[in-house]
């Protein structure tokens, strides 16, 4: 078809025969080419670049109204005849210049196709940015490549216009595009005589970068990098080679436009006239925010390069180009983009200058100005105080910003992580269950914590939305503000539900003074005297032992004042027995006593002018205090039974793995006498102590430890108003509340618990459980040492393995009962001796299946790789197959060789 439509085009240019001379024939024939084609230089050469555009638009006005038609001959014929009415306005002499411009217009109008398609020209025309002169701007960058091409191919012999072997030169390389189906002959020598006689600023002032897709507003701005804004600029030696320069010039700036991270620039024609010294080329480029300057110069077959890195002040390449004859189009695009890949590349000159760019901006008033909050807080005075006070909070508020970050990291990780107590203490093969607690719990509250903050996310979604602060500004400050007001709301909420729950449940006031409170304090500091252990005073201080008529046991609050461990009152009175009763403790704590000092009656009186006799008297003062108030401490040394050995119980005995937190001795005064009355007056106060609420103590001081008491004053609460609700609400409240305790209540306890194996609490906890559960007294022990425990806790322990029924509750492993209590302290916590359970017919059923399921899985992985091997190779086999078929396809459709050099005539 290409063929045809050449040999249709040479036939019907009848103005041709207009321009030979003396009827030589047609200017196509093999020996007039060359001619035709100097002349023509020529002719474009004698006119202005204003007549060359006058020619260039009415060509195009007649072909867009007289000549249009589908029917290409007919078309050349209008446009023939057009261009010889034309002509006849002009001169005689000028007559034929006149034919030979509008036969090289005419054929490069023809042949526009030939560089652009239709379907190209339409999407330039359609696109957003396109304008009158759109398709010339690129018609001229596929005319510059040509001319590259030509510059680099083998046949070019020589690079001025005027010399002879030019024109033979273009001859060649456009029949030799002909041949490869490139573009017509007629195209190619038009397109070439075109670029090569126009003027520089007919072809640099065209430049423009290349248009790139625009970007969706939903796209995420952060992943945009910044564009690298460059400028080409090319020169030659001599002013014959200039179409060199600028050819090579444009090519090189359309195919770098076309990369994503490059923005081309031109450079407007001031910059060549007005500014030619390299130090004001750069200095202007630097003011224009260009990041990269090309500067080429032509000297003969080089093309010296040279590369500048504008923003740094650099030469970054200083290299040379060999203009070698035979080289490829494609090859020098491919070195121009290498020239430049320090800079397009990952973590390149781009990349850095961007970082450094938002670090600037990090640091710089253009982020946060103060002019700009001046502005909204109405501050017209800089020196005035509120401008003042802002510019220094200005200064200040990255500080600011990271403690109240630190604040709110603490508190959130403080509410959603539980802490265990002694956790290295333990067996290993206590720890799996211990991490696996813990990580469910904390998954709990971090969903429960997302759920109840919700409010607050909304309000930080919104201010970045808004765009009301400076991103800065607003996750430096409004994120932990907010963060922090939050959880201040949640804990003054969580305090109020505390308050309300005292005045239901406790007898007396929840104070330090209340009866109840001191008297478990002190029950519970002599359990600890007589273990010879030492708890963290904090947790002891911070927790209040309150009284309620109600049944049970309950531990909440803490978030701003004390936790509350509340205790059924009938528990407490079993304990330590009616406070009533009891004799009067007239021992103050340690923290108590007044630091002061009444010398006996044979001390020698002080001189308060004598310094060194009162630094004696000071040293007499603290020793006669510790020998007055360190008996206790001798009374703890004789109680205690940290050094008794279990003895060994038969088969059915109990060995226990008791952990030993290192915790520091108490002090003792080995030296002091013994003080009879002081003894028996504690023994009396302590001999009708139950052994079993240490360890409720301890396990509700572990709840407390482990902060599930902060989440109990919202549960319990939403307990007692979900009795309030509709039928079908309080139906599903107590079916949320009955799955949680069958099947996930185990993982507090089990947390909460290991601080009753590290305080050896265990035996004193077994007598409780086995108490609530069976509501048996008689197990219960008074002040029994440490063999009296353990052999009681064997028994408890020999009642539960007895028991072949068990209730629909206990028959759930992870219900929290009374009865699964016992076993997983003795089987998770402290004993090698394991209480197995035994488990349903539908569990160990499920279990079958799994194990069966998971056997068949790896069983058809197993089975899918063994025979892969033959899908493998069929795949191996069909693509070599199609390979095998698209290299015959492609000798098939090889293009022929080139034809001779001196082709026939068409």
């Amino acid at each position: 078809m290409m063929r045809s439509i050449v040999l249709l085009i040479l036939v019907s240019l009848p103005f041709a025969s207009l321009s030979a001379q003396d009827g030589d024939g047609s200017p196509y024939a093999a020996v007039n080419r060359a001619e035709h084609i100097r002349q023509a230089i020529d002719h474009f050469t004698l006119y202005s670049k204003d007549d060359i555009n006058k020619f260039r638009e009415y060509v195009a006005f007649m072909k867009k109204t007289s000549c249009r038609s589908s029917d290409l001959e007919l078309k050349v014929q209008c446009l023939s005849q057009g261009a010889k009415d034309y002509c006849q306005e002009f001169d005689e002499r000028d007559r034929n210049g006149c034919h030979k411009v509008l036969d090289i217009l005419v054929a490069g109008e023809l042949g526009l196709r030939d560089f652009i398609s239709a379907r190209e020209q339409v999407k330039i025309l359609q696109s957003p940015d396109s304008h009158k002169n759109s398709l010339q701007e690129e018609l001229w960058n596929r005319y510059a490549e040509l001319a590259t091409s030509f510059r680099i191919s083998p046949e070019i012999t020589c690079l001025t216009r005027k010399e002879d072997c030019f024109a033979i030169s273009i001859d060649s390389f456009c029949r030799k595009q002909a041949d490869y189906g490139h573009s017509t002959w007629q195209a190619c020598s038009s397109a070439l005589i075109q670029f090569i006689t126009a003027d520089a600023s007919m072809t640099q002032g065209l430049i423009k970068a290349k248009e790139k897709p625009q970007e969706s507003e939903e796209e995420d701005k952060d992943e945009q990098k910044m564009p690298g804004v460059f400028v080409v600029s090319f020169e030659s030696d001599l002013f014959q080679h200039g179409w060199i320069a600028r050819a090579m010039e444009r090519t090189t700036f359309h195919v770098l436009s076309g990369f994503e991270r490059l923005e081309g620039r031109p450079a407007p024609a001031e910059f060549h006239e007005t500014c030619y010294p390299l130090n004001c080329q750069l200095e202007w480029l630097g003011r224009e925010g260009v990041h990269i300057f090309i500067k080429g110069k032509i000297v003969y077959d080089d093309l010296i390069l040279q590369i500048y890195d504008i923003q740094n002040e650099e030469l970054i390449s200083d290299s040379i180009y060999k203009i070698k004859a035979g080289s490829d189009l494609n090859h020098f695009k491919i070195e121009m983009f290498k020239k430049i890949r320090a800079f397009s590349r990952h973590g390149g000159i781009l990349d850095s200058i961007e970082a450094r760019q938002d670090l600037e901006a990090l640091t710089s008033e253009d982020l946060v100005s103060k002019e700009k909050f001046f502005e909204i807080l109405g501050i017209d005075d800089p020196y005035s105080v509120p401008a003042v006070l802002l510019e220094i909070g200005l200064k200040i508020y990255p500080i600011v910003g990271g403690l109240l970050w630190g604040l709110m990291l603490v508190f959130l990780s403080k509410v959603i992580f539980p802490r265990i107590y002694g956790f290295d203490s333990f067996a290993n093969r206590v720890q799996p269950s211990l991490l696996k607690s813990w990580a469910l719990i904390s998954s709990w509250r971090l969903v429960i914590m997302t759920i109840v903050l919700a409010p607050s996310i909304g309000i930080l979604w919104w201010l970045k939305q808004s765009s009301l602060l400076p991103d800065l500004l607003y996750w430096t400050l409004a994120v932990p503000v907010i963060g922090l007001l939050s959880l201040f709301v949640l804990a003054l909420i969580s305090e109020s539900l505390t308050l309300i729950k005292d005045r239901k449940r406790i007898i007396g006031k929840a104070r330090s003074d209340n009866e109840h409170h001191k008297a478990l304090q002190r029950y519970f500091e002599e359990y600890l005297a007589r273990n010879d252990l030492t708890m963290e005073p904090r947790l002891i201080k911070n927790t209040l032992f309150l009284a309620q008529k109600a049944e049970g046991v309950i531990s909440y609050g803490g978030a701003l004042g004390k936790a509350r461990i509340v205790i059924d009152q009938e528990l407490i009175d079993l304990a330590i027995g009616n406070l009533e009763d009891q004799p009067e403790d007239d021992t103050a704590p340690i923290e108590e006593i007044p630091v002061t000092f009444e010398p006996d009656e044979d001390s020698e009186e002080l001189d308060s002018e004598d310094e060194d006799e009162d630094e004696e008297l000071k040293i007499r003062q603290d020793k006669k205090l510790k020998s007055k108030f360190m008996k206790f401490e001798q009374f703890k040394n004789l109680t205690s039974f940290k050094d008794f050995e279990v003895e060994a119980l038969g088969e059915k005995g109990l060995s226990v793995d008791e952990p030993e937190p290192e915790l520091p001795e108490q002090a003792v005064d080995q030296e002091e006498d013994e003080d009879p009355d002081f003894v028996r007056k504690v023994e009396t106060r302590t001999e009708h102590y139950q052994d079993f609420m240490y360890g409720l103590l301890l396990s509700e001081l572990g709840a407390v430890y482990a902060r599930h008491s902060l989440f109990k004053s919202f549960s319990n609460s939403l307990s007692e108003v979900r009795w309030r609700l509709p039928g079908g609400f309080r139906s599903f409240g107590e079916y949320l509340t009955r799955t949680y305790k069958r099947n996930y209540s185990r993982y507090p306890h089990l947390i909460k618990d290991s601080l009753v194996a590290a305080y050896r609490g265990i035996p004193h906890m077994l007598q409780y459980l086995y108490l609530r559960q069976n509501d048996d007294k008689s197990v219960l022990t008074n002040n029994a040492d440490g063999q009296q425990l353990w052999i009681r806790s064997h028994e408890i322990l020999d009642i539960i393995l007895a028991e072949d029924k068990e209730s629909e509750e206990d028959s759930y492993f992870n219900n929290a009962t009374f009865k699964n209590r016992i076993v997983w302290l003795n089987h998770h916590i402290s004993s090698k001796q394991r209480v197995k359970r035994r488990t349903s017919v539908i569990v160990r059923l499920a279990r079958l299946a799994l194990i069966l399921a998971l056997i068949g899985a790896a069983g058809y992985k197993v089975y899918e790789s063994v025979h892969y091997n033959d899908i493998y190779t069929f795949r191996i086999d069909e693509q070599k197959r199609k390979i095998a078929e698209a290299k015959e396809e492609r000798e098939k459709n090889k293009i022929p060789p080139l034809l001779p050099s001196d082709p026939k005539e068409p």
